[in-house]
């Protein structure tokens, strides 16, 4: 849970630093991103842009690959299922399998 209230789209863009920080955290260097959110359209999401825009700097490679919301179910029960695990920086997460 990320723990204070958000739109689905904050959420969305919370989910995906998290899963590129985590990527950085493993040293991974080439990384490709689904997604199915607009990147700028309100400007409440534009801190968001500009800090997920600061991390991709770390990486040999990354991509970014737009999904429509009608096609991504798998992206929406990832989303959903990230926000739903508390990660501790003290122990290791276990893997989920889907």
């Amino acid at each position: 849970m990320l723990g204070f209230n958000c739109t689905n789209n904050m959420a969305e863009y919370e989910a995906c630093a998290m899963g590129i920080a985590m990527a950085l955290k493993y040293q991974v260097k080439i990384l490709k991103v689904y997604k199915d959110f607009a990147l700028t359209r309100d400007t409440k999401l534009i801190p968001y842009h500009s800090y997920v825009k600061k991390l991709t700097k770390h990486f040999e490679k990354i991509t970014f690959q737009h999904i429509h919301r009608e096609e991504n179910q798998m992206v929406d029960a990832l989303e959903t299922l990230s926000l739903m695990f508390e990660i501790s920086q003290e122990r290791e997460t276990p893997i989920l399998r889907i």
